[in-house]
């Protein structure tokens, strides 16, 4: 199938029927009875649904309200009796952001001795040093285009917004509302 092509594992080994896929989500049935079922990162989406492990990819753009509201209390509802289980996957994103607050909890409480949880921060150099098949052309890009981007996908550099001309934080924290805008001078003059 097109999905595994190339894969280094012989999936087709291990799975009960060809995995579906659509705009709405993926699924992939093994023959154990255990399942994968990506879905995306959206409320109405994710609300009912039910896992034993929960991944939640590129979660420096989760929304606040998203992971209290829909993915916790996702986890409350046990599995067989067993708590469930979350595993956080991102690049970095801006220190002032709700993941990183998360994230730095995740931190703490790892310095406390919280045996159930664990982090693994992969930079660009581990990759690297693994022999982990990059396309180095690809990195180096990233990097000419935005040297900020560049440090959070591939270096795990979580960026203060401090140095903006703009501060993003307090940008992001305001709506933009609608007014009505006034225009005053001589129309016959450039402004």
């Amino acid at each position: 199938n097109t999905i595994f092509d190339g894969a280094i594992l012989p999936w087709d080994e291990f799975l009960a029927k060809e995995p579906t896929e659509s705009n709405e989500s993926a699924l992939i049935v093994f023959r154990n009875g255990s399942s994968i079922l990506a879905l995306p990162a959206s409320g109405t989406k994710l609300h009912g649904t039910r896992g034993h492990v929960l991944v939640l990819t590129e979660f420096f753009d989760y929304p606040e309200d998203l992971y209290t509201r829909t993915v916790v209390p996702m986890l409350a509802v046990k599995s067989h009796g067993e708590a469930n289980k979350i595993i956080w996957e991102t690049s970095s994103g801006f220190e002032f952001s709700f993941a990183h607050q998360v994230l730095e909890k995740i931190k703490k409480d790892i310095a406390r001795g919280v045996t159930d949880t664990a982090r693994l921060v992969v930079t660009l150099e581990k990759l690297k040093k693994e022999g982990f098949p990059i396309d180095l052309r690809i990195v180096e890009e990233t990097f000419d285009l935005n040297q900020d981007i560049g440090k959070q996908q591939y270096d795990c550099i979580w960026l203060s917004d401090a140095g903006s001309f703009y501060v993003l934080s307090i940008m992001k924290e305001e709506d933009l509302k609608q007014s009505k805008i006034r225009l005053t001078g001589e129309p016959e003059r450039e402004y």
